[in-house]
């Protein structure tokens, strides 16, 4: 199972107000079929579930800041059957953002030494060293385009498909 996540970030004003198309188009970062490619949109198939360990510890926290990724209000519903997209606000940002930025070395090196233990069921877990370049990298671009929306003082959008 593959389930992706797409981060927007956007002033508050600037995202449409009522549900439907332009709503679902917004929140996964599409232009008709289209996907944004640009610094407001972030696109991930794979690894968002093992930064939510990172950042949190747990399989499917939804404190925030630590569970910035699953956490926050729920937005306008995109589709019937599945969860609406989640929406941080500018000072939940800010939070997630400091959070991140905090995590020590040596904490985030026992959480990628945990996803590889026997029953761990974090989806795409790094299974070896040499995976977890990968996964430090999708950590790093979350944590850089959360500190965008930090500075720009912006909201964020989370949805999973």
């Amino acid at each position: 199972m593959s389930m992706s996540l797409t981060l927007r970030r956007f002033a508050l004003d600037d995202a449409p107000q009522e549900p439907g198309d332009e709503a679902a188009e917004f929140a996964l970062g599409l232009k008709g079929i289209k996907l944004l490619d640009g610094p407001e949109c972030l696109h991930f198939f794979d690894p968002w579930h093992v930064v939510h360990f990172l950042s949190s510890g747990t399989e499917w926290d939804t404190a925030l800041p630590a569970g910035f990724l699953l956490g926050g209000s729920a937005w306008h519903e995109i589709h019937p059957e599945e969860e609406p997209p989640r929406i941080l606000s500018p000072k939940e940002v800010k939070a997630a953002h400091a959070h991140l930025i905090s995590l020590p070395h040596d904490l985030l090196d026992s959480r990628l030494s945990a996803m590889k233990a026997p029953g761990c069921e974090i989806y795409h877990a790094a299974q070896s060293d040499a995976e977890d370049g990968s996964v430090r990298a999708a950590f790093g671009q979350i944590r850089d385009f959360l500190g965008a929306a930090a500075e720009a003082d912006q909201a964020v959008l989370t949805t999973m498909a």
